[in-house]
């Protein structure tokens, strides 16, 4: 029986990097299933959380903004999550100005 080598809800990386991408707190790779929450931050920005890489007890978190409501950009954010295809996804990268749509702006890291 043939299996999905890249079933939609298999570990997925993400990225977040802010302007300087120098300090290991400039930049965020998470694991899809380590996703915790998706919050609003404003009235246009959004904060993701992640079980932290490092400790279980803490959280990593990525704020940037988004275009639309918030509800347009929590689904496409679980989309991202969900998606088949590329296991990697950029979605907020400041330095290079690479975001996943309606992604922008300045990029903010906190490891927990």
């Amino acid at each position: 029986m043939a299996t999905n080598a890249n079933p939609p809800h298999a570990s997925r990386t993400l990225f977040f990097g802010d302007a300087n991408q120098t300090a290991s707190a400039d930049a965020l790779l998470a694991r899809s299933e380590n996703f915790v929450s998706m919050e609003l931050a404003s009235a246009t920005t959004a904060k993701v959380s992640f079980t932290a890489n490092s400790n279980a007890a803490a959280v990593d978190t990525a704020t940037f903004t988004f275009s639309g409501s918030f509800s347009d950009a929590c689904n496409a954010f679980a989309d991202i999550l969900n998606r088949g295809g590329d296991r990697h996804t950029v979605v907020a990268d400041q330095k290079r100005g690479i975001y996943a749509y309606p992604f922008s702006g300045t990029v903010t890291v906190t490891e927990g």
